[in-house]
């Protein structure tokens, strides 16, 4: 029977694995896509740009003290993001 809830534990331990970093892909993600956003348009004021860089540096440095595979999940997220939607379109697609 210990074996057993050993074989779970795991089991478990990996599927809370897997949905942590998941989650932070889209989170990334997310943010990756609002980062392009406030610093694109010049209609937002500067203000918000600090605010949100600085509340980037922070949740950063959470990531980092807390959740190593959060950090991960969120920079290949945000990373994702900015190769999506960061780059110009280019006019050949446009036509």
């Amino acid at each position: 029977m210990s074996q057993i809830s050993g074989y779970l534990s795991v089991i478990t331990y990996v599927l809370v694995a897997l949905v942590k970093l998941a989650g932070t892909l889209l989170f990334g993600l997310g943010i990756g896509w609002l980062a392009l956003d406030i610093f694109r348009k010049d209609q937002h004021p500067w203000q918000l740009q600090v605010a949100f860089f600085l509340g980037i540096i922070a949740l950063l440095v959470a990531f980092l003290l807390y959740s190593h595979l959060g950090l991960g999940g969120f920079c290949i997220g945000a990373g994702a993001a900015i190769v999506k939607w960061g780059f110009p379109k280019s006019e050949a697609k446009a036509k």
